[in-house]
């Protein structure tokens, strides 16, 4: 049986380098697809993810989780993220999710079908204002609660969900909800 997060914590915060690998491997790849979401470009994301967890080792004795550990990493990624665009001179945009992360499938029809929803999903998304946008890629793709994104972005609760309602109608305006809960469910594999 594996250790949950606070108890990965707990051992990283007394010198445990398997903690802290065993955390690296389940959100790594998820925290640089939201990383990647900020930049627009790979190279960072990666950058931005290793530099948080290697803060995260160095900081390992005085750290104080009040939140899930998941939104303290998805918060701190932003964080660095954000960090390193400034240090560039660069502002934050949205891009279209690495095809990679979705993942593949077997049947060529529904692969011509997702392949196709997922285009119009994202030219959808890249119309939504960025705040918007972000939020719609962090609660639908990442699966984050509402709370835990209000966490991550320094915004209430109340933001996130009026954001949501309007990426919502946005998308059902465009594109008929049944293709949307369709592209949901097959992005988190159910």
């Amino acid at each position: 049986m594996g250790c949950n997060d606070e108890q990965l914590v707990r051992e990283l915060q007394e010198g445990s380098e398997m903690a802290l690998g065993k955390l690296m491997e389940r959100y790594i790849d998820s925290l640089c697809r939201f990383s990647y979401s900020i930049t627009g470009q790979q190279e960072l994301a990666e950058e931005a993810v290793s530099d948080t967890f290697v803060k995260l080792w160095n900081g390992r004795e005085r750290l104080q989780i009040r939140t899930s550990v998941r939104g303290y990493l998805y918060r701190a990624v932003r964080n660095v993220t954000l960090d390193l665009l400034r240090k560039e001179g660069k502002h934050c945009h949205l891009q279209e999710v690495d095809e990679d992360a979705l993942g593949t499938i077997d049947d060529p029809f529904k692969e011509l079908f997702y392949s196709e929803l997922e285009a119009q999903i994202d030219q959808l998304i890249n119309t939504l204002p960025e705040q918007r946008a972000i939020i719609f890629r962090m609660n639908r793709l990442e699966g984050l609660k509402y709370r835990e994104i209000a966490d991550i972005l320094n915004i209430s609760v109340h933001t996130v969900q009026n954001q949501m309602v309007a990426a919502v109608q946005k998308m059902t305006e465009y594109l008929p909800y049944f293709k949307l809960v369709m592209y949901v469910l097959y992005v988190n594999g159910l």
